[in-house]
């Protein structure tokens, strides 16, 4: 038998009287749904799916716009509590005020899907969250441990499958942290997150190293890229780590000196030589404005020399294959002379004697460093004196004698 409605709903629910077996929320077998989990059903939720667009809107924009559709006098997308045709749909979204159509030609079918990724209607679709932290890998395990900061400035982005398009953009804040809220692209189903690596960073070689999604990396270090996921109404979340260790030095500068007559060859031994383009030879007459002077090729060697031939000050740039440069010490050329100072051994060791031969018998000798400090003052009480570098550190050192100046090195 048919029954009429009642026009009453007693208990509030949604649910005419008439058709309502229940005092109470719901009615027989039913249950009230709660898509965002707002703890507010979504019959009384005017943003059911808490993706910041209006149900009303999503239920009635079949083309995307932001504009619910119709073509009433009175349709605006807006309520304006009148319905003219008296068919139970405000004229705001009616779009026909003047003949009773309560379902406006929308049927289960029809309504509005603008993602098309899955079997919800765009008013119940759960945009997803995708979240994640990136941090300084201290001890390079792959693992998020007490102590080890968060990286702020990386720059994340998210990919569909194929990799050809960039959806979604992200920076980790302050605590290393990033988040793309209400991620729901249209026509993909399949992403990968992307990283960027921070100045003097790397990635953590091996991703994956815990139970836990949580606290480990899931960065592949070789592509800079998780491996492929979704999210959808199943699956609405996702959680990605990323670890960063500092990078090493493309090359270890064990040391950097002149020898020969006069000094005119510039020399540096190195090691681990990894990744190396070039060796730029920088001079400066006074300590700043630097110019190249050289270019030396990577070759694999533990040694490299280039002949200098103007006083001054010297120095080499490793340049990496990735463009990164890394500076040696300062090394001092005075004028040439074959009288004045000669010093051995040079280099020298931390704490060891340097006699210092063929002095003009009188005056003070000035140690100085590099950097302009004098370190220490001595007499030159006859042509041959030992000057202890006991208290000295490695680096570069002037020794003056009058006109004559001369470059120690302690390595």
């Amino acid at each position: 038998m048919f029954r009429f409605s009642s026009g009453m709903d007693s208990d509030g629910d949604g649910i005419d009287d008439n058709f309502d077996s229940t005092n109470g929320f719901g009615g027989t077998l039913i249950t009230p749904v709660d898509t965002d989990g707002d703890m507010l059903d979504d019959y009384l939720d005017f943003d059911s799916d808490d993706d910041g667009e209006t149900d009303a809107i999503e239920g009635n924009d079949s083309d995307n716009d932001g504009v619910a559709d119709g073509m009433g006098p009175n349709d605006t997308g807006v309520f304006t509590s009148m319905d003219s045709d008296g068919d139970g749909l405000d004229d705001g979204y009616d779009n026909d005020d003047i003949t009773s159509n309560p379902t406006n030609g929308i049927t289960a079918a029809s309504e509005p899907d603008n993602d098309a990724t899955d079997t919800e209607k765009d008013w119940r679709d759960d945009a997803a969250n995708i979240a994640g932290f990136v941090w300084d890998d201290v001890n390079a395990d792959g693992m998020r441990e007490d102590g080890e900061a968060g990286l702020s400035g990386v720059t994340v982005v998210v990919r569909n499958a194929a990799g050809d398009a960039v959806l979604a953009t992200a920076t980790t804040d302050a605590e290393g942290n990033f988040i793309f809220a209400d991620f729901d692209p249209v026509g993909a189903t399949s992403y990968y997150l992307e990283f960027t690596y921070p100045s003097g960073y790397t990635l953590t070689s091996a991703p994956d190293q815990g139970s836990d999604d949580r606290m480990d990396s899931d960065v592949d270090a070789s592509t800079n890229r998780t491996a492929p996921f979704s999210v959808d109404d199943s699956n609405p979340g996702a959680f990605f780590g990323a670890a960063f260790q500092s990078a090493p030095l493309p090359v270890e500068m064990l040391g950097i000196g002149l020898r020969g007559d006069c000094d005119t060859e510039l020399f540096w031994n190195v090691a681990q030589e990894n990744g190396v383009s070039t060796y730029d030879v920088e001079y400066s007459q006074t300590g700043a404005n630097w110019s190249k002077a050289d270019n030396v090729s990577a070759r694999n060697n533990s040694e490299y020399a280039t002949n200098v031939d103007r006083s001054g000050y010297y120095r080499v740039v490793t340049v990496d294959n990735d463009g990164i440069t890394s500076t040696s010490d300062i090394v001092f050329r005075g004028a040439c002379s074959t009288t004045g100072v000669k010093m051995y051994p040079n280099p020298a060791a931390p704490n060891a004697n340097v006699t210092l031969s063929g002095l003009t018998v009188g005056g003070v000798i000035t140690v100085v460093h590099v950097d302009g400090r004098i370190i220490r003052e001595i007499n030159a009480d006859s042509d041959q004196v030992d000057l202890s570098l006991n208290g000295f550190v490695p680096g570069v050192y002037i020794i003056q004698h009058g006109a004559d100046v001369k470059q120690l090195i302690i390595q």
